[in-house]
């Protein structure tokens, strides 16, 4: 699973370095993964302000890259409330009838199902904002009995429930002078089933 989308697919190639030559920037900070060289830690979609990609001529302060620097800047409060909800759903029974396939076992029918909200907006109005995000993403893969020569595989259906919080705290003392707190917390909260 994709950690920066919480999506099934990869993460993007530059350069023909794969996803693994990416530098994942959040807020200016790196959070490359130490071990997969992946994105690192989920961020939640809704908490994106921007997004900068620099696949070539970038300067040396941008060390770890070989393919491109992905630089994420979060949202902030305003001196206004403001917030959304949402969801995303993509439902296995939503898409067209799998045709037969040569491989050796086909791949499960995957159903996403994402629920997300977030509120920002003032705690001292022109010196200190809040933002908060939340996104509950629940994954159902299921696969149909199948037979590879001698092996019987059997049916199953794996369910996994994540939730993922985001919080930032933005303050500015004076003009042009802005410190910034955040913080992301992914954590499991369900598994069930197998395949």
């Amino acid at each position: 699973v994709d950690t920066v989308t919480g999506a099934d697919t990869g993460l993007p190639s530059f350069r023909g370095e794969g996803d693994a030559g990416n530098n994942w920037l959040v807020d200016g900070l790196s959070t490359k993964g130490v071990q997969k060289n992946d994105a690192g830690i989920r961020i939640n979609y809704d908490t994106w302000e921007e997004v900068q990609v620099v696949s070539d001529g970038f300067s040396p302060e941008f060390g770890q890259t070989m393919g491109a620097v992905v630089n994420v800047v979060t949202k902030s409060g305003g001196d206004a409330f403001r917030g959304e909800v949402g969801a995303l759903v993509r439902d296995r029974n939503l898409r067209a009838e799998r045709q037969d396939q040569l491989s050796v076992a086909s791949l499960p029918e995957t159903s996403i199902e994402q629920y997300y909200g977030n509120l920002g907006g003032p705690i001292l109005e022109e010196t200190l904002w809040f933002f908060l995000s939340e996104n509950l993403l629940s994954t159902t893969d299921r696969t149909m009995d199948q037979t590879v020569g001698w092996l019987e595989i059997p049916a199953g259906e794996l369910r996994t429930t994540t939730n993922n919080a985001f919080g930032k705290v933005t303050f500015t003392p004076k003009e042009n002078h802005t410190l910034s707190l955040s913080g992301s917390q992914d954590r499991s909260l369900q598994q069930s089933g197998g395949i």
